[in-house]
Formats: C-alpha cells, structure tokens, sequence
C-alpha cells in the first residue's frame, strides 16, 4: 500500500511556527468562522479572543505541552488539517460561541475543497474528533476524509464523513495505516475509493500492528472495488451494532471484506442491502483465521458469484445466533459459502429465503471446505438448502432442515414463525426445546439466555412467551398481534428510558408489560381492557 508523503506540508507548518506568538497557556482553544481571527490568542470566544481558522489552532496549541482541547463553532471551513499532537477537537457549538452543543442545529463543517485529505493524524496518540461534517476530500493516495498512520488511541466519534474519495489507494472516508483507531456513533456515507474500503479501511503489517473498534455507526451508500462498507486487512478489527447499508463493491464485499486478518469480530450489526460484483455481498472473508460472526441480521445482500450474504474463502470460525435472510448469490451459496479449504461451525442461526442461482440457496461446501452446522433452521431456501461437492463435508446434527437431511437430531417441520420476516418461534414451533447443549448458544440473538426451558432451540431465537410485538411508532408504542398493528397513544420512546426500537408485550396483573429481549418492565396505567387487541 502506498504511504502518503507530506514533506510540503510539514516544512510549511514548521515555518509557519517560528512566526506564531507564543500565548503561554496550555488547554482550551477557540475557533469561529464569523468573528475569529487568526491573529488571536484563542482563549475564548470573544472578540479579539477567538481564532478563526481549525489548523492555526492546532499549531497554537502545539506550542505548549500537555493535552489541549479545541471547541470550533458551527459554520463552514475550507481546511485540510494535520493533527500532529495530543489534541482533541470538538465541534458543535453556536456560531457565535457558547457552551451549548448541538451537532444538529450547530454544524461544523470541514470542507477539503477537493485537494487532499480533509484531515490527517500521524505519528502521535491520544486524539480525538468530535462533532464535524468532514466531506469533499479527494485525496490520490489513501484516505479522502481522514487518513491515520502509525498513532495509538486516535478516537472518531459523532461525526458525519460523508462524499470523501479516495483514487487509486484505501479509505475513500477513513483510511486507518498502522494505527490503534476507534470509531464510534459516526454517519459514513456517500464516499468511494477506486481500490478497498470505501466507507473504513484498516491496513497493518505483520510486524506492524493495526487495529480498530467500529461501533455505533451507519455505514451506508459507499462504493469500492472491495470492501465497499468497510475493508479490513492484516488488521485486527471489532465491528459491533452498526448500520451497515446500501453499500457497493465492484469485486468482493458489498458491506464487509477481511483479507489476512489474525482475529475478526462482527457482531450485532444489521447488514443488509449491499452488493458485490464477484463474492460476498454481505461479508466476504479471505484467508483469515478465528472470525467471529454472531448476532447479525444479514439480509436483502447480492454477490454476482459466490455467498450472497457470506463468503468465506480459506478462513475458519464461527458463525452463531444470526438471522441470514433474503440474500441472493447468483452463483451458489445465496446464505452461506465456502471455498478453498475454508471451515466454520454454524450454529444456532436462521438460514432461510435466500437464492443460489442453479446450485445452493442456504449453505454451500466446496473444494475442500467443511462446515459443521448445530441447531439451525435451514428453510425456504432456492433452489435447494445444503449442497457440498470436490471433496468438502458438510455436517448437521439438531436443525431444522427442509426436504431433511441425515445427522442425528435433525427434523424437517415447518419451523412456525411469528409472522412473515419476523423469525421469532411461536408456541407450537417443533423448534422450542429440539436443539442441543453441546456446543451451542448461552445466549440469542438478543443475548435472552439459553436455555429457556427444558431443551435449547433451534435458531437464532430462543423462545420467550408473549402476547403481541411491539415498536415504536411516530406516535407512540405500537403492539401486534400476528395480523395488524395498534397504537396505544401516550406512550412514546422518551417515557421509557433505555429501551431499544424492537420490544415484546404481554399483559400481566398490573397492565401491560414490555420485554427487550432480557427482562420485562411494566407500564403501570395500561391494561388489557382499555386496549382493544385480541391476544395472540
């Protein structure tokens, strides 16, 4: 991978340094578009205090040792800024100064104008950007919105990197090189690269370490040859309850790609209508060993070969607790494939509508691959569920297979589903209780402990008695019963505190109950005869 040389750019800071007064503070700095100038001490807000430009201050604060934060307020700054210290740079405040942030109202926009990365970090630790719209850079080499080499402790959080490219190298939004990164609660949308990792990529060496910890963020619309949503290689990477949308790659990994990678979590992340020209339109993982793929809702994904919603080439894991639906390889493998000598335990997922073209709709072994499959529904898939060919074994034991398929446990029943695209077990699934302890789940999809009852389930779902689902709606919470939803008007998102968007209800002696997926929680007020919605 091409590295980036910056030579220009570091002779013009340093001379640009020698003239700088020197404020004799370490601390607080403050930037305004409107009101600042350059010239300023940049102890505040006011007149003649603040400074006017994000990379002045930076350099100010450099000046003195020690930690120094920067507050910019909202507007508009055609920059492209080199972080080379310990800084922490937050956006988000009014124009015209103030303690009061508000990423929405207050948009503080670095804009690279088309030249550059928007904003580089080298060789230093302990950064942190915090509440910018970073956008329109168009860098040569790697990373068009953020590029990051060899610093530790580099945290990206509520930011929206949006319309960044990349040409000819990696990172279209952020490109991470030998670095210790965190990303965090940030919007990655609209950016490209013509090589890997349109919306994050990571790059480390096998004697250079790299890492990274992608959380809370919506990664969606970005474009790549691989990789489109995120390209991780010889890298260590967590990536956990993202949005990983709509994302497209030319060749492999429409939402996620691994190449080389010595350990890969992917957990809890909703992946779903993304697309690849060759393998993997959800994820595609390449010679890479331990990778853990569990609690994802992978769907609505599209690879023009192998794996519609997973491919794994070479690489050995485990894939557990996930909902692998409505995905379309038009080759073979439209849930699940395997090549070259890859190997996984499947294990309690749901595996069902997805498309193979004339081979493989659910799971697909080939050229010397195996996969050991425990507790799984296999269902409804085209054209077939399971195939393994050249030399691969393909083992089940405890599923729900349709058509059937030999190993012991197995059963081929109509898994009875809550609903249509809801994979929730109802009370008479032949799946509640047919599962096995060995080597399965502790936990579901939503981390409900397994076993509820006497057996373990097959599926991503371990069974919870309840009335009606329930969400919440523009007016409030919704329940329903199989057929329709009902409002209950009064109750909204905000009257309860640490609840997610998708709930249970059931009626208990004091009225109405909700469970998340853990415990249940009343709402003293409501009972079941002021709602008028039969019981499910």
């Amino acid at each position: 991978m091409a590295r980036k040389i910056q030579f220009g750019a570091w002779v013009m800071l340093a001379v640009s340094l020698i003239f700088l007064p020197v404020s004799g503070f370490a601390g607080n700095y403050y930037v305004r578009k409107s009101g600042g100038n350059d010239a300023n001490p940049g102890d505040g807000w006011g007149a003649g205090h603040a400074i006017s430009t994000i990379q002045v201050a930076i350099e100010r604060a450099g000046l003195n040792p020690g930690a120094d934060v920067i507050h910019v307020a909202a507007g508009t700054y055609f920059e492209n800024i080199t972080i080379g210290g310990n800084i922490t740079l937050y956006g988000g405040y009014p124009s015209g100064g103030g303690t009061a942030r508000d990423l929405v109202l207050n948009q503080t926009i670095i804009d690279g104008s088309g030249v550059g990365s928007v904003v580089t970090v080298s060789d230093v630790q302990d950064v942190v950007i915090d509440g910018f719209v970073i956008q329109n850079g168009v860098e040569n080499g790697a990373g068009g919105g953020i590029y990051i080499e060899s610093s530790s402790a580099v945290t990206i959080v509520k930011n929206q990197i949006k319309n960044n490219t990349a040409h000819g190298d990696w990172g279209g939004g952020v490109a991470v090189v030998y670095s210790d990164v965190t990303l965090r609660n940030n919007v990655i949308q609209g950016n490209n690269t013509d090589q890997h990792g349109g919306g994050i990529s990571f790059f480390g060496g096998n004697d250079v370490k790299c890492s990274g910890y992608v959380i809370g963020n919506t990664i969606v619309n970005n474009e790549a040859y691989k990789g489109a949503g995120i390209k991780s290689a010889n890298a260590q990477v967590f990536i956990m309850d993202n949005y990983i949308e709509r994302n497209n790659a030319r060749g492999d990994g429409g939402g996620i790609a691994l190449e080389a990678c010595s350990s890969a979590s992917i957990t809890g992340n909703t992946v779903s209508g993304n697309e690849a020209g060759y393998d993997g339109g959800g994820i595609f993982c390449t010679d890479s060993a331990a990778f853990y793929i569990g609690r994802n809702f992978i769907s609505g994904n599209e690879a023009g070969n192998w794996g519609g919603g997973i491919c794994l080439i070479a690489s050995s894991g485990d894939v557990v607790n996930n909902v692998i639906s409505d995905n379309i390889a038009d080759e073979t493998g439209g849930g699940i494939s395997h090549y070259d000598k890859a190997s996984s335990r499947i294990i309690n997922n749901t595996i069902v509508y997805n498309q193979g073209g004339d081979d493989t709709g659910g799971i697909e072994c080939y050229n010397n691959s195996a996969a050991t499959v425990i507790n799984s529904i296999v269902w409804a898939n085209l054209p077939n569920q399971l195939h393994y060919g050249d030399g691969s074994m393909l083992s089940v034991s405890f599923s729900d297979i349709q058509d059937g398929y030999t190993g012991t446990g197995n059963i081929n029943k109509d898994p009875l589903f809550f609903s249509e695209n809801d994979y929730y077990l109802t009370a008479a699934s032949p799946c509640i209780d047919s599962g096995t302890s060995a080597n399965a789940a502790s936990t579901d999809i939503q981390e409900v402990s397994r076993p509820r009852k006497s057996g373990y389930d097959m599926g991503a779902y371990e069974f919870v008695k309840r009335g009606f689902a329930a969400d919440f709606g523009a007016n409030g919470v919704y329940l329903f019963d199989g057929s329709v939803w009902t409002g209950i008007t009064g109750w909204n998102p905000e009257n309860i505190v640490g609840w997610g968007t998708r709930l249970f209800a059931d009626f208990g002696a004091n009225g109405l109950y909700l469970f998340d997926g853990k415990s249940w929680k009343g709402l003293c007020g409501w009972n079941a005869e002021s709602i008028a919605v039969s019981r499910h």
